[in-house]
């Protein structure tokens, strides 16, 4: 800061004698010397500036109806001059020891604060409210208790008010109630540029920040370790929004719901966020109960673990999550992610779920198993995402879904994920029980089984105990469309697909092939416009729908079917596409409602479309074709040549 004051300051200055020894609070607007920040605050006026020396203060000061600016960490000089110096780094700390009152309380004012740190209260630490605002920087609230109104152990901001925090640490706070850290209710608080909220506990909810019908934004922040008895171990949502952009929860934990966050109202958009390595009953970084929650932009849920939902936790609402990645979660039911209840939807659009685990073996529990997500009565949609390597100790390596509804394709507007342009990717999941990436389940009591959309898919070195890559439980209804089974194995039935009795499966387009010893096995399935081949025991189960495909060995049933090697491109090299003069190309019939197969080219390029996920599309003539032409052409040319030349010799 390095200023001075004028040579009036300095005679009033010299005047004040004694007072000069203890002054350790410098108004700088009226060159006035306190010796507490109390006293400044009552006396100043109107967008003042108050500058504070280095040390620790034992005050309850209110700034109410008017604009200040206080900074502290200051060197206050006051003989022979007055002048104030900002040590680099430095705080001015404030305590208040007496158990009643606020150590800072801003009451109808907008003011700034900058270096004071507030620690040691057990009362109220800091309050803003009446429509205050206040804006810190470079700030600390620490080791304070909210014992007499119960929320808000480092700062609270109430009805009408707003805090903006930037570069500032609320650590190591508890309250009785909510908002270990932070209580903001019908409020708006800011944190940002690197500000952090860490090591805060809350015998209720919100560990480290309490919502209650307001608003919340943090951008650059980290929520570290914090702790709540009931919900949301770093964030409790009840009412309001929630934006955090860059921001990472980490080693949160709840005895509850929501090791990260918890949300039973209101609306939350997490952009780019890192929720890692938190815990809670349910919902190990989200228990979601709420409107919509958007996670999106490289957003990460990563190694957190519950006993449901290791990463997120669903009961209500909607949920997406965009170009995000949920992996390494770990959880009894939803390795990664849990639904619950016919109005949750979870909504996936270019996602990568890996490596999470469902480690639940109690097969008496229904809604139990799906490595990666569990739906229990809910609706899963999801759009050009990867699932690899995730396992459950029941069913659905991947997903399993109990009386829920599925829907997994392509819009065909992202990079290509699978094998051979397939967008949606199933690679190595694996299930101890059925379907070892997906299980479409049976009913629960008294309730019509899943129903389930799979289209645009590849699935590669999945393993189960039935349905190496998919099962279909009881009463089930599954449609799968444009889809790659390869090379899945199953130690029981279906090392391809197994389809349970009473289930409704129809499988179109499909290529199922080099599974290791049976294709679909089980109990009725239809299969129009199919490749299966290359299984050691079973192609397909007899008694099946089969129609326009092309079976290994043959089949004894069914309409215009094939026994004929399909020419696949080269499978070596995992290439199931079909090479231009394979017999299952323009040999299928058309389906309606499919116009495009599984890469999102037309289904139909020729006289009838093909068989399998991929249509043939006929090579250009390229260099080596096109001399053999000309070559065909020439001898052609020269016979045609010929045979005149001898009709003119015989003329002649």
């Amino acid at each position: 800061m390095n200023t001075r004051c004028s040579l009036a300051v300095l005679i009033a200055a010299l005047a004040l004698g004694a007072l000069q020894a203890n002054a350790i609070v410098l108004n700088w607007t009226h060159s006035q010397l306190y010796t507490s920040i109390t006293e400044a605050v009552a006396q100043a006026l109107n967008r003042d500036i108050i500058y504070i020396s280095t040390g620790t203060y034992n005050e309850t000061a209110v700034i109410m109806g008017k604009s200040l600016t206080l900074e502290g960490g200051c060197h206050i000089q006051t003989f022979p001059t007055v002048a104030a110096y900002k040590i680099p780094g430095a705080m001015s700390y404030v305590t208040h020891s007496s158990g009643v009152g606020t150590a800072l309380d801003i009451v109808s004012s907008t003011s700034l604060v900058m270096s004071i740190a507030v620690t040691g209260v057990t009362s109220f630490a800091i309050s803003v409210r009446n429509g205050a605002i206040l804006t810190a920087r470079y700030c600390q609230s620490a080791f304070n208790q909210a014992t007499t109104f119960g929320n808000g152990g480092g700062l609270c901001v109430l009805t009408g008010a707003a805090a903006v925090l930037e570069h500032t640490d609320i650590s190591s706070n508890s309250a009785l109630f909510s908002g270990g850290g932070i209580y903001v209710e019908q409020a708006t608080v800011t944190l940002k540029s690197n500000s952090v909220v860490a090591a805060n506990a809350a015998i209720t909810s919100g560990g480290g920040i309490c919502l209650l019908d307001a608003t919340a934004i943090l951008s650059d922040v980290t929520l570290l370790q914090n702790a709540a008895g009931v919900s949301g171990g770093a964030v409790s949502l009840s009412g309001g929004d929630l934006t955090a952009t860059n921001t990472l929860f980490a080693g949160n934990s709840t005895a509850g719901d929501g090791g990260a966050l918890y949300a039973d109202l209101g609306t939350a958009t997490l952009d780019t966020c890192l929720m890692a390595s938190n815990s809670a009953l349910a919902g190990g970084a989200v228990s979601w109960a709420a409107d919509t929650c958007i996670l999106r932009n490289n957003s990460a849920l990563r190694n957190n673990q519950a006993l449901d939902g290791g990463a997120l936790n669903a009961t209500t609402g909607s949920v997406e999550c965009i170009s995000s990645v949920v992996a390494e979660n770990v959880a009894g039911n939803g390795g990664g992610v849990r639904a619950v209840g016919g109005g949750t939807r979870i909504s996936l659009t270019a996602c990568l779920l890996e490596l999470n685990q469902a480690t639940n073996s109690d097969e008496l529990v229904d809604q139990g198993g799906g490595g990666a997500l569990a739906m229990d009565g809910a609706e899963l949609v999801a759009v050009n995402c990867r699932f690899l390597n995730n396992a459950s100790s029941l069913q659905g390596g991947a997903i399993n879904c109990n009386a829920a509804r599925l829907v997994v394709t392509s819009d065909f507007s992202q990079a290509v994920q699978g094998l051979d342009g397939l967008a949606a990717d199933f690679t190595s999941n694996s299930a101890a029980v059925g379907g070892g990436a997906l299980f479409i389940g049976g009913a629960l009591a008294g309730v019509q089984g899943s129903s389930a959309l799979v289209a645009d898919s590849s699935f590669l070195w999945n393993s189960a105990n039935a349905g190496g890559a998919l099962g279909a439980g009881p009463c089930s209804t599954c449609d799968i469309v444009n889809c790659l089974i390869i090379r899945n194995s199953a130690t029981n039935e279906g090392d391809g697909v197994a389809v349970g009795s009473s289930s409704e499966v129809r499988l179109v387009y499909c290529t199922i092939a080099q599974n290791e010893e049976s294709g679909v096995e089980g109990g009725t399935a239809s299969l129009t416009n199919c490749i299966v081949w290359g299984h050691s025991a079973l192609q397909v189960s007899p008694s099946n729908d089969i129609q326009y495909s092309d079976i290994e060995g043959g089949y004894a049933s069914g309409v215009s079917n094939l026994n004929a090697y399909p020419q696949f491109t080269d499978t070596d090299a995992l290439h199931y596409t079909l090479l231009d003069l394979s017999p299952c190309t323009e040999t299928g019939v058309l389906v309606p409602g499919i116009d495009t197969d599984g890469t999102g080219g037309p289904r139909v390029i020729g006289l009838a479309p093909g068989l399998g996920p991929f249509e043939t599309i006929p090579e250009p003539l390229g260099a080596g074709m096109a001399a053999v032409v000309a070559l065909l052409w020439l001898n052609c040319r020269r016979t045609v040549c010929g045979v005149v030349g001898t009709l003119r010799n015989a003329i002649a």
